[in-house]
């Protein structure tokens, strides 16, 4: 009896040790929802990013280079990674509205 209870408690450690760098892993990128975003479009190294408020959003999707410098509204889903908040971008257009 005193071995099947060792070879439970066992058995259950090592499945626990094997789950918990994919939970680790699982809790590095988050998914926070649908956004929009209105701000300036930049480049910075390799990656894109909008300024929107004091937030800074990484952005990734397809033509975003046609954009840089100029202000954008764009949507898509965010996401929180260990870089920062990422937004998969859905749509892209130029800002057109004029601030009084």
């Amino acid at each position: 009896m005193k071995r099947l209870i060792v070879l439970a408690v066992v058995i259950s450690f090592m499945i626990v040790s094997l789950t918990a760098p994919v939970a680790f892993a699982a809790g590095a990128k988050t998914t926070a929802g649908p956004v929009t975003l209105q701000g300036t479009l930049q480049q910075s190294g390799s990656d894109y990013v909008i300024k929107s408020g004091r937030t800074t959003y990484i952005v990734v999707g397809d033509g975003l280079s046609s954009y840089v410098g100029k202000k954008v509204v764009a949507s898509g889903q965010m996401t929180k990674t260990d870089k920062g908040k990422t937004v998969q971008i859905e749509k892209i257009s130029e800002d057109m509205s004029k601030k009084k």
